[in-house]
Order: structure tokens, then C-alpha cells, then sequence
């Protein structure tokens, strides 16, 4: 078997570690995963694009699939809007553990 990317173990290690993250959110307002709005918002330096929405959009349609669902197994991929709404309550000393590690894509 060979050994993960090291793409593909850090996409692993910062999905363990949001899983970790509370989510505050009450009632009917819980469309996106906070895991899928924070790889969201990683995903976008892959796309060399000010939106992830729409690069992958236009990826599935060009290619047939989209990085973010095949590389970062998001389950839906939220607009930019939606990312920044999901992601600004959350503080960012929550990610520094996985920092430290020094893993490195």
C-alpha cells in the first residue's frame, strides 16, 4: 500500500482536527459544516481563483469533477459569503496545534 500524499495526510489531520472545533450555531442554521467551510477556504489557494464556487463549478464542467469534492472530500462546497460567515466566529488559536506539527504540502 503506498504511503498518503502529503497533501492528503495534512487535507486528514486538519479534518480530525475540525472535527474538535464547538460549533455554537443553534436552530435551522446549520447548512454547512464547519469542515467543509474551513477546507473550503484552504481549497481556494489550489484554484489560483478569488472563488471557490465558482472554480469548481466550472471545473466539474470542464472535467467532470471538482478538487474540492475529490481531494478535499468536502460534502458541498459553500459560496464565499457563506465561508465567511461560517468561518469568522471561529477562533484561529483552534488551528495553531496543527501548525506546529510542521506538516508540510
Amino acid at each position: 500500500m503506498s504511503k498518503p500524499s502529503p497533501c492528503n495526510q495534512f487535507v486528514q489531520a486538519f479534518r480530525a482536527m475540525l472535527d474538535t472545533f464547538p460549533d455554537k450555531r443553534t436552530g435551522q442554521n446549520k447548512h454547512y459544516s464547519l469542515v467543509d467551510a474551513a477546507l473550503g477556504a484552504f481549497a481556494v489557494f489550489f484554484t489560483h481563483r478569488p472563488s471557490l464556487l465558482a472554480s469548481q463549478r466550472d471545473r466539474q464542467a470542464s472535467k467532470g469533477k471538482s478538487n474540492a469534492h475529490t481531494r478535499f472530500g468536502l460534502e458541498e462546497i459553500p459560496t464565499d459569503n457563506q465561508l465567511r460567515a461560517r468561518l469568522d466566529p471561529v477562533s484561529p488559536e483552534l488551528g495553531f496545534p496543527l501548525f506546529e506539527q510542521g506538516l508540510v504540502i
